[in-house]
């Protein structure tokens, strides 16, 4: 029979991914809400739908955007100007190909591959606001963690799937935007680098996110 896509909606596994990451948006949201009533808090948490563009060895494998992402993000305020925090996410790729090869060792296919591609960043961030306290704050921030990538190819009956962990670079650039009402506007564009893990090659995209936080 056909190997069944792990990202299929009627796969157990894909739904038990979806419950998890349904729960931990749930208890962000409430967290946003509770934090955004009171004026003595001194952290911020947000959540944010993540536009995935892939590059390097990524956009090899899979050329297309990726329009399933979030990103969870908590930060807490050092000085005035300067945050720390932790962010975690989840961007799924996926295409297509049609008459394409794909070659592992010595066995050689070609028909219609299914390629999928999913990276779960996790990482602790240090970060500067520009402008903090005014309607539209610039800011920047850094963030060193780890990647978990998992490859998988479809083709006819057979499938092939790899999977690591990788050490992550992630730079961002973004804006924070004040609103009238308790939930403020979160902007961001981000640059997710995992290294090389052994044999398997370096991870790398582009995320240009939307979000909403509760602040201090």
């Amino acid at each position: 029979m056909p190997s069944r896509s792990i990202y299929n909606n009627n796969n157990p596994k894909f739904n038990i991914m979806k419950k998890i990451f349904l729960i931990i948006a749930t208890i962000f949201i409430s967290t946003i809400q509770l934090m955004a009533q009171d004026d003595e808090f001194k952290s911020e948490a947000s959540i944010q739908y993540a536009i995935g563009l892939p590059a390097g060895d990524l956009h090899n494998f899979i050329g297309r955007t990726s329009w399933l992402g979030i990103t969870l993000d908590y930060r807490t305020s050092l000085t005035n100007n300067t945050f720390a925090g932790l962010e975690g996410g989840w961007n799924v790729f996926y295409s297509k190909e049609d008459d394409a090869s794909f070659t592992d060792g010595t066995l050689t296919l070609t028909g219609t591959q299914f390629r999928y591609e999913s990276a779960v960043p996790l990482a602790a961030q240090i970060g500067h606001y520009f402008k903090q306290g005014e309607k539209v704050s610039p800011y920047g921030s850094l963030g060193i963690g780890t990647i978990y990538n998992r490859s998988r190819v479809d083709v006819g009956v057979y499938t092939f799937e790899v999977d690591a962990w990788h050490f992550l670079l992630r730079p961002e650039i973004g804006v924070f935007l004040k609103t009238n009402s308790d939930m403020n506007i979160i902007l961001a564009s981000k640059y997710y680098y995992g290294f090389d893990a052994g044999d398997n090659k370096a991870v790398s995209y582009f995320t240009f996110n939307i979000g909403f936080s509760g602040l201090w």
